[in-house]
Order: C-alpha cells, then structure tokens, then sequence
C-alpha cells in the first residue's frame, strides 16, 4: 500500500532574519511505535497490538512563504500478533509488510513542522495472512521538532486500509521517528562587531559594516527583472569598497534576495546574478575577489511579507556584509 508519508526607491541599513525553518530537498527516516490491526469482512477478528518498525525517504519543496510540499516512499514492518477470530475461539496469528508512497502538506513554524499526508500502498499478510495481499490508501497526520540543523524528531499517526476480495486489512500506527535533511545548510557562524572608537564618524554605510549590520541595496537599484546595476547604487557600492580599503583584513559577504512572485529557479538565477553583479563592481573598484562571497537566497530568507506589494518591494534587495572579528584587527594594528 503505497503512503504520503513525509513529516507535515532607496537603500539604507537593514536587519537580516534570523528564523530557524525546516531545510527543503531530500531526507530519510527510520520510525518506530506500535500498530493496531484487524480484518474486517469474511475472516474478522479482534483488534490487537504489535511492534512496528518502518523506514522513509523523500523530497521536499517550500510553497509560499512557510508552506511545504514532498513526496516519500516508504516500507514498514508490522510484527506479528495473535487475535481472535469475532465469531469463534480459534487465534489467527498475522502481521502485515507495507510498501507505499505519497504526498505531504507541511507548515513550517519555526523549529515545528505540523503536516499531514495521503497515499496509496500495498499491504502484504505475513504468518496466517499469508496471501493476503491488496493496495489500498493510507492517510496520516503528524508533527516534527527540529533539534539540529539537520537532523528532527517527531511522532505521526497513520491509519492503512487495503480490500482482499471479501477481507479489509485495516492497520493504525502510533509511531516515533528521525529524520536525517541531507541539503539542509549549517548554520554560519555570527562574526563578532568590530570596536573602533572612530565609527560614530564614519559614513551610515561604514558604521553598518563596522558593526557586522548589513548594507543592504533594494531592488530598485538594479533595472527591472535584470541584475544590471543603476547609477543610482554606485555612491553606496563607492563607500563598500573605501570601507574594504580601510580594513584590509575584512571579507564581504554579498547575498541576493527577491520576493515570492515567480518560480523558485527563476528567483534563484536572479538572485545569484544580482548579487555577483555587485560583486563585480567591486572588483572593478580593486577589492580583491577572494575576499568577495557572493550567494543568492532566491525568496526564502524574506525580511517582510510578502502579501504585500511594499513586503515585496523590502524583500527585494542585495545585502552586503562585513566579515571581520576583533582579533584579526588587533593582528592588523
């Protein structure tokens, strides 16, 4: 029986978001927990308990802002136990093996990911139900915790139920499960502020840099749906790279943005190109480029919603930040 199973115009100094959200692509999972089942139809019998043990793999993709979508394949394991038939005193001794795949609806909430999920599977009798064997649906609802970057915990309840000719095999799980993110990012590390008693004289623009804030350039500085720098972002750049001059210890750290509108893949080009292009002006201006980082976050690391046409416009930017701690100065001086 195959499941859906998968846990559900201007420029200035902007604060970056620091949210943890569930990672998106590929994962894998082991669970483990207790199973009810029972035949329903011609051979009926008692409900009754035993273990069961299942493992996941899967892909997921973000939808909006905090929605998700993924599909997984699985296999559980459910052991064998004896009930009673309803109608008479002899024990019928089954367990049941079930292979599936499905679909999974998340809501990402911080380190919580609430979903539900629908699928089809096969299930297969073992011991007296041997021969049994039938598709059917499974349907789930569940709730993870993410507790490292990579890496959740989580509890699901599933309910299976497959029809072999006159005998419904009915499954309910209780389960406890790991999951493993294999794309999810590492967290960088927050540089520490740098302390100069001169930065209450220095430019906006140096003073945000001097204290690890980013400068950020909103859309409007780049022509529309290009990443071809505007006149207008120049003055800004200029004070970026007296900045790198002044501190020839420090690294820059450029990071694309856009808002939601669009896919995914687009949005991720036109970030990654907007934020090189920056890079390359300042380049041209002799900073050199290994000390330059350039990256795009297509829509996902917005600073505001973007329900909103002026959300939109804010979530649309290129910031860039300094990466220098107080030690490397004090070897500089």
């Amino acid at each position: 029986m195959l499941l859906a199973a998968a846990c559900v115009p201007a420029m200035g100094v902007a604060a970056e978001s620091g949210e943890e959200t569930f990672p998106m692509g590929f994962h894998m999972g082991v669970k483990g927990g207790v199973n009810s089942s029972h035949l329903d139809g011609e051979h009926a019998t008692e409900s009754e308990t035993a273990r069961s043990l299942g493992l996941e793999a899967g892909y997921d993709w973000r939808v909006g802002e905090s929605g998700r979508v993924g599909v997984e394949g699985f296999f559980e394991n459910n052991g064998s136990a004896c009930r009673d038939y309803k109608d008479s005193p002899n024990a019928h001794c089954y367990g049941t093996n079930v292979v599936g795949a499905g679909v999974k609806l998340g809501l990402d909430a911080g380190r919580f990911l609430p979903y539900a999920k629908l699928g089809v599977a096969q299930v297969m009798g073992t011991d007296d139900a041997d021969g049994h064997d039938a598709a059917g649906f499974r349907a789930g609802v569940g709730m993870e915790y993410l507790f490292h970057p990579q890496a959740s915990v989580g509890v699901e309840w599933n309910y299976t139920k497959a029809k072999d000719e006159g005998t419904d095999l009915v499954n309910r799980n209780l389960l406890l499960g790991l999951n493993y993110y294999l794309d999810a990012k590492k967290p960088e590390p927050k540089p520490e502020p740098i302390v100069q008693p001169a930065v209450q004289e220095a430019s906006p623009v140096v003073q945000a840099l001097m204290q690890n804030k980013p400068v950020t350039l909103q859309g409007t500085v780049f022509d529309f749906d290009s990443a071809r720098l505007r006149p207008s972002s120049f003055q800004v750049l200029d004070e970026v790279v007296k900045f790198a001059r002044d501190f020839p210890k420090a690294k820059l750290d450029i990071s694309g943005h856009t808002d939601n509108i669009g896919s995914d893949a687009y949005n991720q080009r036109l970030s990654e190109a907007r934020a090189e292009a920056v890079k390359r002006y300042l380049e041209s201006k002799g900073v050199e480029p290994d000390r330059i980082m350039a990256k795009g976050y297509s829509f996902h690391k917005p600073i505001a919603s973007n329900a909103s046409a002026a959300g939109r416009a804010e979530n649309r930017r290129v910031e860039i930040r300094a990466v220098v701690t107080v030690t490397e100065l004090k070897r500089e001086g």
